[in-house]
């Protein structure tokens, strides 16, 4: 379920009173409970809320939903029927549990795909949104998904983005719709079809040239989870995708370092993170990390940092931190001398025993640091077998 849609659900949920009185929340088992079908079809247009509802607060529509989709395929014809037949605000209900159903819905799809004309544009993008749930193959909905591409409405072209990325088989096909999208007005739009292209198939020189340019737009898109819509930079999302790009890095490096140097892009993570992927590629940003590192010295209260990270990821390649780091591990304190000593585990062959010690310290009295040092740990592997004892001790 896209973020709109999910965030209308919320509000509604939270607007209806709860029902007071002793009618038991719709529920069913499995394919067992197959007779219970009509009257879960008739509940799913019951907009009220349980008293009791739990564990979720919804309408009993949502329960009956809810034990449609548990009985399963025996359930399509009848959750099939009633994406026509019910009122436009319940509708929304049946077109969910076909999708949670997944492919042995497959017979639904020629009544979900005859509705993508409906003129509510949340249950619109539900149904494009179910297509790729449903059509494992492609064959029959790529055409409708390449249709909605060019919706009014931006979360349903987000939604066919979104669904054309799980075809690589068709990459002939989707991948042109998905180079136009690129160039949509809607950020979140152009964040699917990145994803989309970065899933649907072997990266080509076609792919990576139209996914360049998106490394300077300043675009914003959004992920909601729990019921939260969270922002995420455009820039870090394409970087991340042509990260995997490996056998274009001679066009790729190239790029992700002038997005680097330019001082418009409000975010950089993402490219540095991106940069680290191509190893040695990285090394003209190595000063620039050793810099960033080397401020926590003079900085009073010192915040989580990205940099001492990205260097001990760079291993042999971050080699020039190593005086720099060991300055800071003899003048530095608190989270400033735990990141010099997690940069000098990682990247330093002759790293003395006050790093692993440093780093230790986290593990041996848990505290807002810990997660610093599981950083490391990370980059580490087998290499932090000497904190393993810590580790345990810190597990308990």
């Amino acid at each position: 379920m896209h973020r709109i849609a999910l965030c209308l659900a919320v509000l509604y949920c939270l607007s209806v009173s709860p029902t007071h009185g002793a009618e038991p929340i719709p529920e069913a088992a499995g394919p067992e409970d197959r007779e219970q079908i009509p009257k879960l079809i008739q509940q799913l247009s019951d907009q009220r809320i349980p008293e009791d509802a739990f564990p979720y607060r919804e309408t009993y529509g949502g329960y009956a939903m809810r034990a449609l989709v548990n009985i399963g395929i025996e359930a399509v014809p009848a959750l099939t029927a009633a994406v026509e037949t019910t009122d436009a605000e319940s509708r929304w209900l049946p077109v969910q549990g076909l999708k949670r159903i997944g492919p042995p819905a497959r017979t639904a799809l020629p009544v979900l795909i005859r509705n993508l004309d409906v003129d509510s544009w949340s249950l619109r993008s539900e149904i494009t949104d179910s297509l790729a749930k449903i059509d494992r193959d492609g064959t029959t909905v790529i055409p409708s998904l390449k249709k909605m591409l060019r919706d009014e409405n931006p979360y349903v072209r987000e939604s066919a983005a979104t669904g054309l990325g799980a075809y690589p088989a068709h990459a002939e096909t989707g991948v042109p719709a998905l180079i136009a999208a690129l160039k949509d007005e809607s950020p979140d739009v152009r964040a699917a079809a990145v994803v989309s292209l970065g899933k649907i198939g072997k990266p080509t020189k076609t792919i990576t040239q139209s996914l360049l340019p998106l490394l300077h737009d300043r675009g914003r898109y959004a992920l909601v989870g729990h019921d939260v819509v969270v922002q995420f930079d455009l820039i870090d999302l394409v970087a991340s995708v042509l990260s995997k790009f490996q056998d274009q890095k001679q066009v790729i490096v190239p790029a992700l370092l002038a997005a680097y140097h330019d001082e418009q892009l409000p975010s950089k993570t993402g490219i540095i993170d991106a940069l680290v992927h191509f190893d040695a590629a990285a090394e003209p940003i190595v000063p620039d990390l050793i810099q960033a590192m080397s401020r926590l010295s003079t900085t009073k209260d010192v915040g989580r940092i990205h940099e001492p990270i990205v260097l001990a990821q760079l291993g042999k390649h971050a080699s020039g931190a190593i005086p720099a780091a060991r300055k800071l591990l003899r003048s530095g304190d608190g989270l400033a001398k735990l990141y010099a000593a997690g940069v000098l585990a990682c990247i330093d062959p002759d790293s003395p025993p006050t790093a692993f010690e440093v780093l230790a310290q986290p593990l041996q009295e848990p505290n807002k640091n810990s997660d610093v040092t599981f950083d490391f740990l990370d980059v580490l592997g087998p290499e932090a077998e000497p904190l393993v004892p810590d580790l345990l001790t810190f597990l308990r």
